[in-house]
């Protein structure tokens, strides 16, 4: 449910649709102001991208603190494989760490498909003018 209201709040705070769709009357407009909204996604999704690559170093570094525990100061003498399949993914650090990289991952792709679709932009008024002409 979490993912589905932040996808409905970048939606909201950031309305793709706005800068996509086009008529007669902005065409000129639009092909004006398209540079300037590819680079404004850009620029989000790279920042985004920055964030989640952040949150991923958390996730090593906390899945060694965790490794450590479970190998070395454990009472249990417990393998390599029990440790990482099981010890690792249900400890609750590294699945706050996991949430939150699914939370972000969420932003990444959304401003990737902002700044694709804004990319296009361009290429969709041409080949709607060529129609037009026809």
């Amino acid at each position: 449910m979490e993912k589905e209201l932040l996808l409905a709040q970048l939606k909201e705070d950031y309305p793709i649709d706005d800068d996509i769709t086009f008529s007669d009357f902005n065409i000129e407009d639009k092909l004006q102001d398209q540079l300037k909204s590819e680079m404004k996604y850009w620029d989000l999704y790279q920042g985004e991208l920055f964030q989640l690559s952040n949150i991923e170093d958390e996730m090593v570094d906390m899945k060694f603190i965790v490794y450590d525990y479970f190998k070395f100061e454990h009472d249990r003498a417990l393998t390599k494989t029990e440790i990482e399949s099981f010890y690792l993914p249900a400890h609750k650090d590294i699945k706050a760490i996991q949430k939150r990289i699914d939370l972000q991952q969420i932003k990444v792709d959304y401003f990737k498909i902002c700044y694709n679709a804004v990319k296009q932009l361009r290429w969709n008024i041409h080949s709607y003018l060529k129609n037009k002409e026809t």
